[in-house]
């Protein structure tokens, strides 16, 4: 990885594939990623009934990505790829205590789940038989399906009474986006 952007963020691919995999076929290849993440954090602690209790705000996302890729040899050292990748991505979001109002905490759920169609082009640069370079460019159409809801729970029973959570609130959306190839990958055949 370089990192060539002058600022203190870097750039982070969405989704993120932390293993891939290559079934090499003579002039194609079957592609496959897969990647996610889990977070969990402790809230501000907020007393309920009298006693302080603890709250989290739980972050969990899976990312998978299979595809089908061409190869264009340009010369000895350097090849061409191009395809196509799907790839689902499901994201969850529970933040038990957003703030506290009028008795209540305010809680939220989120939950997404990206359909993504993707062609590709790539360049990969042999340092040897086994051992090579990639870079990738991708445009990326993507389906988002997102649920939302407010969660509340009373800090005091006996002057705040229970309600119940909010109502789901559902989405879709259509977007777009394009990824730049500002990685270097380092691909080992095997």
């Amino acid at each position: 990885f370089f990192n060539l952007n002058s600022n203190q963020n870097y750039y982070r691919p969405d989704p993120i594939y932390y293993m891939s995999y290559r079934y090499l076929f003579k002039k194609s290849a079957i592609r496959f990623g897969i990647g996610g993440g889990y977070a969990k954090n402790d809230l501000v602690g907020y007393k309920v009934n009298g006693e302080d209790k603890i709250f989290h705000a739980t972050y969990t996302n899976f990312s998978v990505r299979i595809g089908y890729e061409f190869t264009s040899e340009l010369s000895k050292r350097w090849q061409a790829f191009y395809g196509l990748d799907f790839r689902p991505t499901i994201y969850s979001q529970v933040n038990e205590a957003n703030n506290s109002n009028g008795g209540y905490i305010n809680g939220s759920v989120n939950k997404e789940t990206t359909y993504g169609f993707s062609p590709l082009l790539g360049f990969r640069f042999r340092l040897n038989d086994r051992v090579s370079l990639t870079t990738e460019a991708s445009f990326s159409y993507n389906i988002r399906k997102a649920a939302s809801q407010s969660t509340y729970v009373s800090q005091d029973n006996a002057l705040y009474p229970n309600i119940p959570n909010g109502k789901v609130t559902q989405t879709t959306n259509i977007a777009a986006s394009f990824a730049t190839p500002l990685f270097l990958i380092l691909t080992v055949k095997l």
